[in-house]
């Protein structure tokens, strides 16, 4: 095998684990949405996965409004992928960052 293909071959194994997303507006956010809802972000905890792999956050909303779909009690957890935990950090591009308090 020359240091080309090799090369070529190892780029293309790189570029299997990567991920893409679609960008969405908020009219095709919602409709492909169960639950849409207004609130107030109550927690922002980041935390392991259950297999140790990856970072998410948990992101606790207070709801104040249900806009879409069946809300049962008084809060929602929005789980992101990325995160900090002690001192790892996985940045994922493109995800909201919440903070104690904001309205959204």
């Amino acid at each position: 095998m020359t240091r080309r293909s090799l090369f070529i071959s190892a780029l293309v194994a790189l570029s299997a684990m990567a991920t893409t997303l679609v960008a969405m507006d908020v009219p095709a956010l919602t409709r492909s949405s169960d639950l849409v809802v207004r609130g107030t972000v109550v927690r922002v905890e980041s935390r392991w996965t259950n297999d140790h792999q990856r970072i998410v956050t948990d992101n606790e909303i207070l709801v104040s409004e249900t806009l879409k779909g069946n809300q049962t009690g008084k809060t929602v957890v929005a789980m992101q992928p990325g995160g900090v935990v002690g001192d790892v950090g996985q940045l994922v591009h493109g995800v909201a960052k919440f903070s104690l308090g904001d309205e959204v």
